[in-house]
């Protein structure tokens, strides 16, 4: 009698590979979900079509089986989650580093005087924090010195009343000075014909009064708002040097270019564009310890994101992979941390 010997090994390995891939076809055959039944109106339904589409979108491949208590595993999981009333409180938590408390507002005015208020600052000499100075895009300047309670509005009649930007000067001793910009590129009611209509600026004024009274300051003043032939027909924002002691360290963004004045607003020079093609949006923003950040718009001289330790020397900190082609660039210093800026795109 002939004893054959089997391989028992060998034929387990084999075993198991054609387990392991007929596990594969199968699974692979279970999460094909096929698509749902089609139904028409008028039409009966397919229920055990639609109970089989059902259990093949929520059957477990592994088990083969929908898992226990899968809808109270739901509603538990769903109840965890933020609602409009629960992050209200999350929000209003006191205490920690991290507070953010929600705050019931209350119109303070000036009302229906000029469209959208797109300046506005509340001044740091007032300890009370109720003086406040409010432009609007073709309202003039106000101020109130109650918190919002009344207003006056401080710019002549003859002035300019296009108000698009506002800074006050945070020195000590100088905190009665106060400079606002002029013209809007895009979009102002006042000057009709549809939201892409400019409406022409004069300049820059300025006050030494803490914002009672303004002056135009002679180099950014042409005396035709009716004609663009000026960069300072549209100014977007105005910053100052808070830590120049020796100068009156300013910085206009303007139509096409990043102007700059050591004395107050008496002259102006170019340091960033100021030569077509031009970038119509600007932006610029000073640190405390006199970081000037710069932003040209895609299609003109300049273009990018800019920073400068003195005012006169750039350096390109555009990102790598920015877009080519963008709009307008807005930005603004973290009061927490000057050595975080942010930057919001078009």
């Amino acid at each position: 009698m002939k004893i054959k010997i089997v391989n028992i090994k060998k034929y387990t390995i084999v075993f198991l590979i054609l387990l392991f891939f007929g596990i594969i076809l199968r699974d692979s055959k279970e999460i094909n979900i096929p698509p749902a039944p089609v139904q028409t109106v008028g039409s009966v339904e397919d229920l055990e079509g639609r109970s089989n589409y059902n259990w093949m979108r929520l059957h477990s491949p592994k088990t083969g089986e929908i898992p226990r208590n899968i809808r109270s595993r739901e509603i538990a999981f769903a109840a965890t989650l933020p609602t409009k009333e629960s992050l209200a409180l999350r929000l209003n938590k006191p205490g920690g580093p991290n507070e953010v408390r929600i705050y019931n507002w209350a119109r303070r005015g000036p009302f229906n005087v000029g469209g959208r208020t797109r300046a506005l600052a509340i001044d740091v000499a007032d300890l009370t924090e109720r003086t406040i100075l409010a432009g609007g895009v073709s309202g003039g300047m106000w101020k109130t010195t109650n918190g919002g309670n009344s207003w006056t509005k401080t710019t002549g009649l003859s002035d300019l009343h296009s108000v698009t930007s506002l800074v006050q000067d945070t020195r000590a001793g100088k905190t009665d000075t106060w400079y606002y910009g002029t013209g809007e590129f895009t979009g102002n009611s006042a000057r009709g014909g549809g939201s892409d209509a400019d409406y022409l600026g004069d300049g820059i004024f300025k006050s030494t009064d803490g914002g009672d009274t303004w002056t135009q300051l002679s180099e950014t003043f042409s005396g035709t708002p009716q004609t663009f032939e000026s960069l300072f027909d549209f100014v977007w924002n105005i910053g100052i040097d808070p830590s120049n002691s020796a100068q009156d360290e300013i910085y206009a963004a303007v139509f096409g270019s990043i102007k700059r004045s050591v004395d107050g607003g008496a002259t102006w020079s170019d340091v960033l564009g100021g030569s077509e093609p031009w970038s119509p949006y600007t932006d610029v923003a000073i640190s405390s310890s006199g970081v000037v950040y710069a932003v040209l718009s895609s299609v003109g001289i300049g273009k990018g994101i800019w920073r400068s330790v003195d005012g006169t020397t750039w350096t390109d900190i555009t990102p790598a992979g920015w877009p080519t082609t963008y709009k307008r660039i807005v930005m603004d210093i973290a009061p927490s941390n000057e050595n975080i800026v942010y930057f919001l795109a078009e």
